[in-house]
């Protein structure tokens, strides 16, 4: 289904399959092998690359660059770096800041602006330096109404092809012209222009070319082979007829848009991240989390990660992804820690929805998939009977399972021949919450050799009138009854599984019971 969906979105496609190539990969932490892979080469594109897409096949990233530059930035510096004051980096800002004057209307407040802010799209400095200025398109200006301008006020250098690119010099005269878009940490707005800045900061920490440092820090330590800071080999990419800008200079973003990669390194990048090969797992943990939120109830911001969220009809997934675009180029980069999946979308053509539509696709076949996977694994590891006998009669048994809802439901729990999801129950009637519905467990991440946590969540029925549905329904506060009630000083809702090489459930223990179950 995944297949002929992709291959009907390419026929769909503006320029159709003829003229859009496609390079899809969907790779699991666990396994070597990808779990899903689709090329599609288009017929129009130059003798002078590559012939045929394939996991190897290089392609223009455009903004992944972004996730290159921040990564780097945290091998180097850490999570300390992103509350220094960009100013200690960078002496042209510290400059600009003391010049003049402040007019927060026209100036921006570099004191306030941290290295962090620039890296979560929380700066509110301008978007782009002269990129695409209108000025400089060989527009009819007074034709479509704007004021011819001074010599002084049409910028010499830009981003695009049609000038030579900005130099750092050119880049921090013209930067004290532009005023902010919005106050620090008021709102996130994408900008390039931040992390141009972010390489001066890198470059400032290691005293060597921000590319130079990408290359030793994470491409050869990770053996991401494909991946470039400059131009490589044309035979190595994939090349569109026309212009695609395969080959654009653009010179110091770099760091925001230059880099050229293909879809097997970019899954091993997001491998790297999961994987926590270079970070510890908690840097790992720290750097997956949103800093911001959007006007979209389901999009975040991190560094500089553009958070998804897929809400089921039981818990919510959460799509830590990056995009890009330049050119020809649309790529999209997704890591769904939940079920430490990553996949990468590439294309190279004329339709610049179809990088979009093509990871959609992906999305919707990828995740029944992985819930149904999850589920197979959760019941081959932990689901059963465990119980303790007693002169020949069974005084402890606890019953796991699997069914439609979240995590593992634990069916049946008899402790020294009482009823405790009765107990339970009683209990929670008996303190207002309703009588209980469920009480599913849920895996922690803490584990030893051996032996793995998981904690539990009493599902209660809300007795009030309240609107099930309102943003303060009781039913949305569940996080906050963890580890919220203990016996002896023992938490009520910790189980502890002692489990096999094969990580198989062997006994199962309640914190607060100071009993161990074996399977039975």
């Amino acid at each position: 289904m995944i297949t002929a969906n992709l291959t009907a979105a390419l026929v769909a496609a503006n320029g159709g399959a003829d003229e859009n190539s496609l390079a899809v990969r969907v790779i699991s932490i666990y396994e070597s092998d990808p779990l899903f892979e689709f090329y599609h080469t288009a017929s129009s594109i130059s003798s002078a690359g590559a012939q045929e897409v394939n996991a190897d096949t290089v392609f223009r990233i455009g903004s992944i660059s972004k996730l290159f530059t921040v990564y780097t930035l945290l091998l180097r510096g850490g999570f300390d770096i992103f509350e220094d004051p960009v100013t200690k980096y960078v002496p042209e800002l510290r400059q600009i800041a003391d010049c003049h004057d402040f007019n927060p209307l026209e100036d921006v407040d570099w004191k306030d602006i941290t290295v962090g802010a620039l890296a979560s799209q929380l700066s509110g400095i301008l978007r782009d330096y002269n990129h695409a200025d209108l000025a400089t398109q060989g527009l009819p200006i007074e034709a479509i109404g704007l004021p011819p301008l001074p010599p002084g006020d049409i910028p010499k250098c830009d981003g695009n092809e049609t000038q030579p690119t900005c130099s750092r010099q050119e880049f921090f005269q013209g930067l004290p012209k532009q005023p902010p878009v919005f106050p620090v940490w008021a709102t996130p707005a994408y900008s390039n222009s931040n992390f141009r800045i972010l390489s001066y900061v890198v470059e400032a920490m290691t005293k060597t070319d921000f590319g130079a440092t990408v290359e030793n820090e994470v491409l050869q330590p990770l053996g991401l082979s494909n991946t470039y800071t400059l131009k490589p080999t044309d035979s190595l990419g994939i090349i569109p007829d026309g212009d695609s800008s395969w080959g654009q200079d653009v010179g110091q973003d770099l760091p925001t848009a230059g880099f050229y990669s293909s879809v097997k390194d970019l899954c091993n990048l997001g491998r790297a991240i999961l994987g926590a090969s270079q970070l510890t797992m908690a840097e790992s943990r720290r750097w997956l989390k949103p800093l911001s939120h959007t006007a979209s109830l389901l999009k975040s911001i991190g560094m500089p990660w553009e958070i998804f969220r897929q809400p089921t009809t039981d818990h919510v997934v959460d799509f830590y992804t990056k995009g890009g675009g330049l050119g020809a180029y649309n790529s999209i980069v997704v890591l769904i820690p939940d079920y430490d999946v990553i996949f990468s979308v590439l294309t190279a053509g004329p339709d610049i929805y179809l990088v979009s539509n093509a990871a959609e696709i992906v999305r919707q076949n990828i995740m029944p998939v992985l819930d149904a996977a999850a589920r197979e694994q959760a019941k081959s590891q932990y689901v059963g009977d465990y119980c303790v006998s007693s002169h020949g009669n069974i005084t402890d048994h606890m019953t796991l399972s699997i069914d439609q809802g979240p995590g593992i439901l634990i069916e049946n729990w008899i402790s020294s021949g009482q009823d405790l999801l009765a107990a339970a129950s009683n209990y929670a009637v008996s303190t207002g919450s309703g009588p209980l519905q469920t009480l599913r467990i849920y895996p922690t991440g803490l584990e030893t050799p051996g032996k793995v946590a998981f904690r539990a969540a009493f599902n209660t029925s809300d007795p009030s009138p309240s609107d099930a549905n309102g943003i303060f329904s009781p039913g949305v506060d569940a996080w906050g009854d963890v580890d919220s009630l203990v016996y002896g000083q023992k938490p009520t809702d910790l189980f502890l599984f002692q489990v096999d090489s094969h990580g198989i459930a062997q006994t199962i223990e309640c914190s607060a019971l100071r009993k161990e179950l074996p399977r039975c």
